[in-house]
């Protein structure tokens, strides 16, 4: 008996929820509201409407930030690539234990 109230039941607040979400979709407000957080085209100022002062600032900021990442991705480059660079050139220690054994037999 509980079984058939509850799925009853269930079915209810679903519809009820359906109903509600559809409600709140075809809102204009809601519409205009959802919108409300993100700044409005005037907030932001126009490239032209800058103070000289904030123009250079920027210029100046933009290329430091530009230089830190060259510096930062050639340190990387370096790290990954001219280390695995000479652990390939570098002779494993394999080879060398079988050069010194080789030597070693030569001189007896």
């Amino acid at each position: 008996m509980w079984g058939e109230q509850f799925t009853r039941m269930l079915a209810l607040v679903v519809m009820a929820s359906l109903l509600r979400a559809t409600w709140e979709l075809s809102r204009q407000h809601g519409h205009e509201m959802e919108h409300s957080w993100r700044p409005s085209v005037t907030a932001n100022p126009d490239v032209a409407e800058l103070a000289p002062w904030q123009k250079k600032a920027s210029e100046k900021a933009v290329k430091r930030y530009a230089e830190a990442q060259g510096k930062k991705w050639q340190r990387w480059n370096e790290a990954m690539f001219e280390a695995s660079n000479m652990e390939t050139t570098a002779t494993p220690k394999s080879k060398r234990r079988r050069q010194s054994k080789s030597r070693a037999t030569q001189c007896r």
